[in-house]
C-alpha cells in the first residue's frame, strides 16, 4: 500500500512538471528568433559549427573561459537536424523551458508541492529568464538549468546522506561552472556552508565531501587540462574582456558595484528587464527587496542557511571582480530564489486546500482549489507585463532580427548568393558598433544555405580584382572609403541592432567603372 501511495504521489508530481513544462514553452516560443536581436552568440554558434564539420575538437568553448558544454550541445544539435538557423535558439529554448521542470522539482524537495508549484510558475514567466536564459544561445543560457539541477542534488545528497547523488552533485557543478566561471562564487559559498554543517550533524563522511570534490574535479577536467596545455588561458582571457571583469579592492569602488548588482537582481526579482530600459514598477521593486532581506535572514537565523549562503556568497565575491553587473550572469539565482520565496506562500496555499478538502462539502474544497490557484495564477502572470512592454518596443524601434531575414530574402530573390556575394568581416579587435551587424549577416546566410565569402574590407577588393559585377554587403563607414575602380549601387538598406540604437548596413551591386 505505501509503495502504491508513494506512486499516486509522484505521478502527480510528474504532471504538474510536465503541465509546467508546456506553459513554460507557451511563454518562450512567441518570437523566439526574432528577439532578442542576434548578438555575439554568432561567435559562439560558429565554434560549434566547425565542431559539427570536423574542423577541430576543442577542450573550451569560444571564449577560452567558459567550457566545452555549449559547443558540443549545439554541434549534436546540427549533426541531428542539420545546419539550419533554428537549431542553437531552439535547444537554448527548451534548456530553459527544462529549468521551469527542474525549479518545481527543488521546491517540490525542499518544502512541499504547492511551494514547488509557485516557484516554477514564477520561473515559467520570469522575463529575465525568458529572454536572458531562453532566447540568446550563448553558454551562459544553460547556467540557470545546470545550476538548479546542481542545487536539488546538493541539497537532496545532504538531506539523505546519499554518495550517488552527492557525486551528481559534484558533475553538476562543474557542469554549470563550464557554462560561466562567475557561478563557481556559489559554490564556494555551498562549501563554506557544508564545513560547519557537517560539523553539527555529522551525518556526513570525510570521504562523502571527498567524492563530492572528485566528481567536481572529473566534470571540469577539460578545462583543467586546457588551462595544462595552454597555461591559465582562461585567465588571461577573462582579464582582456575590461568592459565586464575588472578586480578591484577599492571600498569605495566594491559599494558602488555591491549597489549595482543588487539593484540589478532585486530588478529581475520583481519581474523587470531594467537592462532593456523595462523596469519593474517601483511598488514591485520594494517588495522584490523586501522578500530577498526576508529570505536570506529568515534562512539564516531559523533554516538550515544553505539557499542563505547561495545568495550572499555571490553577492559578496561578486563585485570583487566584476564592474558590470548583465543580468544573465545573476539569472541563475533565480529559481533558487523563487523556491525560497514560494515557500512562505506555499504552506498558506496548502492549508487552505487542505482545510477545505477536509471538509464534506464540495463546494468548499472546490473554493479552496481556486483561490489556491488564483494566488498562483495572478503572482506568476504579473511578470509578463514587462515582457509584453519590451517586446512591442523592440518590434517598433527595429530592435529584432527583422532586418537580417529580409536580407537573406532579397538576397534570394535576386539569385546573388554564391562566391559572387561578399560579406564585410570587422577588423580585429572587434570594436566599432558595427561588427555584430556583419557578423550577425554572415550568420543568418550561413544557416541559411546562401552561400557567401566572409572577408575584411581589404582582401574583399582583393577578391573583386577579377570581377567585374559582384554583391557586397557592407558598412557605410566602408562604403564611404571604397576605392573609384568600382562603382556601388544601393539595393537594399537595413538598421542592424547595435544596443539600443541601428547601425545602417547596405547592400550593394558592385560594377567595375568602364574605362573611356
Amino acid at each position: 500500500m505505501r509503495s502504491v501511495g508513494f506512486s499516486r504521489t509522484y505521478r502527480s508530481d510528474v504532471l504538474i512538471s510536465g503541465s509546467r513544462f508546456l506553459c513554460a514553452l507557451a511563454v518562450r516560443w512567441p518570437h523566439l528568433m526574432l528577439l532578442p536581436a542576434f548578438s555575439d552568440e554568432s561567435l559562439e554558434v560558429r565554434w560549434a559549427m566547425d565542431i559539427a564539420m570536423g574542423r577541430r575538437l576543442p577542450l573550451t568553448a569560444y571564449d577560452a573561459y567558459d567550457g566545452p558544454l555549449f559547443p558540443y550541445l549545439i554541434a549534436a544539435g546540427f549533426k541531428c537536424f542539420g545546419f539550419t538557423l533554428a537549431v542553437p535558439r531552439t535547444i537554448i529554448a527548451v534548456c530553459g523551458v527544462l529549468t521551469v521542470p527542474a525549479t518545481f522539482w527543488l521546491g517540490r524537495l525542499m518544502a512541499d508541492r504547492w511551494t514547488g508549484v509557485l516557484a516554477a510558475c514564477l520561473a515559467a514567466t520570469s522575463p529575465a529568464l525568458v529572454l536572458y536564459s531562453s532566447h540568446y544561445a550563448w553558454s551562459n543560457s544553460l547556467t540557470p538549468l545546470f545550476a538548479t539541477l546542481a542545487f536539488t542534488a546538493l541539497y537532496v545528497g545532504v538531506e539523505r546522506r546519499n554518495s550517488a547523488v552527492l557525486s551528481l552533485a559534484g558533475v553538476l557543478a562543474a557542469l554549470t561552472i563550464q557554462t560561466h566561471p562567475l557561478t563557481a562564487v556559489v559554490f564556494a559559498g555551498a562549501a563554506l556552508w557544508l564545513i560547519p554543517w557537517r560539523r553539527r550533524e555529522s551525518g556526513l563522511s570525510r570521504g562523502q565531501l571527498s567524492r563530492l570534490a572528485a566528481w567536481c574535479v572529473v566534470g571540469y577536467a577539460p578545462m583543467i587540462a586546457a588551462n595544462v596545455l595552454r597555461p591559465l588561458i582562461s585567465a588571461r582571457l577573462a582579464s582582456q574582456r575590461t568592459y565586464a571583469f575588472a578586480p578591484t579592492l577599492h571600498p569605495g569602488e566594491y559599494l558602488s558595484r555591491l549597489v549595482d548588482l543588487i539593484r540589478t537582481f532585486v530588478d529581475m526579482l520583481a519581474g523587470g528587464l531594467a537592462f532593456d530600459r523595462v523596469p519593474a514598477s517601483p511598488v514591485a521593486f520594494v517588495l522584490a527587496g523586501g522578500v530577498l532581506l526576508w529570505i536570506v535572514g529568515v534562512d539564516w537565523v531559523k533554516g538550515k542557511g544553505l539557499v542563505a549562503c547561495w545568495i550572499v556568497s555571490t553577492m559578496i565575491a561578486l563585485p570583487i571582480v566584476v564592474k558590470l553587473f548583465i543580468p544573465r550572469y545573476l539569472a541563475f539565482l533565480l529559481p533558487v530564489s523563487f523556491v525560497a520565496a514560494a515557500s512562505a506562500i506555499g504552506p498558506a496555499l496548502r492549508a487552505i486546500t487542505e482545510a477545505h478538502a477536509a471538509s464534506s462539502h464540495r463546494r468548499r474544497r472546490i473554493a479552496g482549489t481556486f483561490v489556491a490557484c488564483t494566488v498562483v495564477l495572478v503572482v506568476s502572470a504579473y511578470p509578463l507585463r514587462a515582457m509584453q512592454r519590451y517586446t512591442t518596443s523592440a518590434l517598433a524601434n527595429g530592435l529584432s532580427n527583422e532586418g537580417y531575414f529580409r536580407l537573406r530574402d532579397v538576397l534570394t530573390q535576386r539569385h546573388a548568393c554564391g562566391r559572387q556575394l561578399l560579406v564585410e568581416e570587422a577588423d580585429r579587435p572587434l570594436t566599432g558598433p558595427s561588427w555584430v551587424g556583419l557578423y550577425a549577416v554572415d550568420y543568418v546566410l550561413s544557416l541559411s544555405g546562401c552561400e557567401h565569402q566572409f572577408l575584411t574590407a581589404e582582401k574583399t577588393r582583393l577578391a573583386l580584382a577579377d570581377q567585374d559585377e559582384a554583391w557586397v554587403v557592407l558598412s557605410s563607414d566602408t562604403a564611404s572609403r571604397w576605392p573609384t575602380p568600382w562603382t556601388l549601387n544601393a539595393e537594399f538598406v537595413f538598421g542592424a541592432p547595435a544596443g539600443f540604437e541601428r547601425v545602417p548596413l547596405t547592400l550593394y551591386r558592385v560594377r567595375r567603372a568602364r574605362r573611356p
